[in-house]
């Protein structure tokens, strides 16, 4: 299933998350608890929809702009070492950026923290714009699950109007 949200429920509620947003977009269940993924055709009005109408069960939505599959850890940090120059050129545009990874899958073989700091670093090489891990102008969000990995942005702007769009 092709996919550009990713949605997590509070503790437990993944099940009523699904029946809050059937008619939103196609949804299903991962193989991690109270993770859903999701395709919606328009971004903007599933937003607007989901903010309207909270569901309670709902904890956060990160919305992807690109996903692909990859092998094993080497080769994820590859593609995501060539993919990361990309968007420095939109981070360039903002005064401060952090980059956010939540691993869900290869357990000992992957530190989301090592892995910020290293694509961190590219984009500060390649952009000067300032590192700010509290209130960043602007965040790139890195969502694996298994082999899968998503990318996407959520600028300050994003993340104030909708306060459940948000990195972990």
């Amino acid at each position: 299933m092709e996919f550009n949200v990713i949605i997590t429920s509070f503790r437990g509620e993944q099940w009523e998350l699904l029946r809050a947003l059937k008619d939103k977009g196609t949804f299903k269940k991962t193989s991690f608890r109270d993770v859903l993924i999701g395709y919606v055709e328009d971004i903007q009005k599933f937003l607007e929809e989901i903010d309207k109408d909270l569901p309670l069960s709902l904890s956060r939505v990160v919305i992807l702009k690109e996903i692909f599959e990859f092998q094993d850890a080497d080769s994820l940090i590859k593609t995501l070492k060539q993919k990361v120059k990309a968007y420095a050129d939109v981070i360039k545009k903002y005064n401060s950026f952090r980059v956010t990874v939540e691993r869900r899958g290869l357990k000992g073989k992957l530190n989301s923290r090592e892995l910020e700091k290293k694509l961190g670093g590219i984009i500060y090489e390649q952009t000067k714009v300032k590192v700010d891990l509290k209130n960043p102008e602007i965040e790139l969000v890195i969502e694996i699950l298994d082999n899968v990995c998503g990318l996407g942005l959520i600028d300050a702007k994003l993340r104030k109007k909708y306060p459940f769009i948000r990195s972990k």
